[in-house]
């Protein structure tokens, strides 16, 4: 990973929670990645069929059990 600055630990934490989710293929960290209710805002979910360009939209639904929004490759 090329960072302009070491990541928080706590953001550095959730991306980790992120890597885990079965079928997650690629992880794009924005610069401007922050924690928002203990959800990574500021990164892109590449799944092997499906991008999530709003990983912090997916991530809460994921929680919640909601039906994915991604777009199709």
């Amino acid at each position: 990973m090329w960072l302009k600055a070491p990541l928080g630990h706590e953001v550095a934490e959730a991306l980790g929670r992120l890597q885990r989710v079965p079928d997650v293929q690629r992880i794009a960290v924005m610069p401007d990645v922050h924690l928002a209710n203990d959800i990574c805002v500021g990164v892109v979910l590449a799944a092997s069929r499906l991008i999530y360009p709003q990983a912090s939209l997916w991530s809460s639904m994921a929680q919640t059990g909601s039906e994915s929004t991604g777009k199709e490759l």
